[in-house]
């Protein structure tokens, strides 16, 4: 009988969040029977009555009846990025053959990838390519960026980084470890133009946590140039296949303090931040990107995650080396992350594993720096990797879309405790 075996059963009844926006959810009950599901809202009760009642025996207001067979259902989240696995966009044939005819000739191969993927001649999403292409010819990258034509380019793949929170010394170790700089004997004032260019970039991010104006900052960057060459023969020597020179002239920190105090007699710039500058240099030279393709591959073994809970650590990142190498390590760079370690090592294994806490909501950039004496012996690791930190109730969620009774298209974000 249709009271023994009624067509429309219920299967489950659950309460649910829905999401609302990143910051607010609304308190939903979802039932789902055998042809339908319905999105009802619990009616205000005692607590102690809520807690004691059944669904079955609370109080409802129906907000949606939609027929499962007119329901899309969506694990995924439309904005949800790829996990980050470096070159993982080299894949798609059009960019493949970006990449080889860049290596020959950057602006047909410019121009040959803007007519055929349809992105029109937009300069911001130019230089937003060129960053995420890691496996690029750096030299001609170089070359193409150092260009007074192409600023707006150069700013975006600057911008790509996300220099936000990063020392300006680190921003800028591994801003030159990106690209190749055309020597003074191909194009004139190019180092100083791009690290000017990084400056001003730089000086933008972090325009809200320091003291200093733009002018100042440039002249900062500048002077972070001029120590290196006096230290280790300055960034072409980095690329040179001699061994580099170490202390070419013997200037000690207070030399580097004095000098710099001619820009900035306010003292804006603070002694002890002079001091972990110089020390940095002085340990490790500033290098660009050799001029050929790496030998070696940095690869993930298990890829940065496209999103973080606040203030829960994730699962491990992990990368691999062809083999294990002393001459490397990995420095990870943040704002409001936390690395645990902040610096990956492979003297003792291949594969090296850290994990992320964030710790202030919203968009970030994991930054990747190499170091070591090997560090430019190595291509594959992304220049820097976009996570997004959520709060709690983002975690497990999915979506429902269906038509009203009156034709207008809707669509629920639902939260839930359990992966879906």
């Amino acid at each position: 009988s249709l009271i023994q075996d009624p067509p429309r059963k219920l299967l489950l009844s659950s309460p649910v969040l829905q999401v609302a926006n990143a910051n607010t959810v609304k308190d939903r009950f979802l039932f789902l029977f055998t042809d339908i599901l319905v999105v009802a809202k619990p009616m205000l009760q005692d607590a102690d009555d809520t807690a004691r009642a059944s669904p079955g025996a609370r109080r409802f207001v129906v907000k949606s009846v939609v027929r499962l067979r007119e329901l899309r259902f969506s694990a995924d989240r439309d904005d949800s990025p790829a996990a980050y696995q470096g070159g993982a966009i080299t894949r798609h044939p059009l960019v493949r053959a970006f990449v080889a005819q860049f290596g020959k000739d950057p602006d047909h191969a410019i121009t040959t990838f803007l007519d055929k993927s349809g992105a029109g001649d937009d300069p911001v999403t130019l230089g937003q390519l060129l960053f995420r292409t890691v496996d690029l010819n750096r030299a001609k990258l170089g070359e193409y960026l150092a260009r007074r034509t192409s600023k707006v380019v150069l700013k975006a793949y600057i911008n790509s980084f996300g220099f936000e929170g990063l020392r300006v010394d680190k921003a800028l170790r591994a801003f030159l470890q990106s690209l190749h700089v055309p020597s003074p004997s191909k194009q004139t004032g190019a180092l100083e133009y791009i690290t000017d260019a990084f400056a001003s970039r730089w000086y933008d991010a972090n325009k809200n946590s320091i003291t200093y104006d733009k002018d100042l900052a440039v002249r900062l960057v500048r002077a972070l140039v001029q120590l290196d060459d006096v230290l280790h023969g300055g960034v072409f020597a980095s690329s040179s296949p001699a061994p580099r020179v170490r202390s070419i002239r013997n200037v000690t920190t207070r030399d580097f303090r004095e000098a710099f105090r001619r820009f900035d007699p306010r003292r804006l710039v603070q002694d002890d931040v002079l001091d972990a500058f110089y020390t940095a240099i002085r340990h490790e030279p500033l290098a660009h990107a050799r001029p050929n393709a790496a030998a070696l591959n940095i690869v993930f073994k298990r890829p940065v995650p496209p999103r973080l809970t606040y203030r829960v650590q994730s699962e491990p990142v992990i990368v691999r080396l062809p083999q294990t190498d002393a001459g490397l390590v990995v420095h990870l760079h943040g704002q409001d992350l936390l690395f645990d370690p902040p610096t990956l090592t492979f003297a003792r294994t291949p594969e090296a594993s850290f994990r992320m806490t964030g710790t202030s909501l919203g968009p970030k950039h994991v930054v990747f720096a190499r170091g070591g004496t090997r560090a430019l012996e190595y291509a594959g690791l992304p220049l820097s990797a976009p996570v997004i930190v959520e709060r709690a109730f983002m975690r497990n969620t999915f979506q429902v879309a269906f038509a009203s009774h009156a034709g207008e298209k809707r669509r629920y974000m639902f939260s839930v405790d359990d992966p879906v």
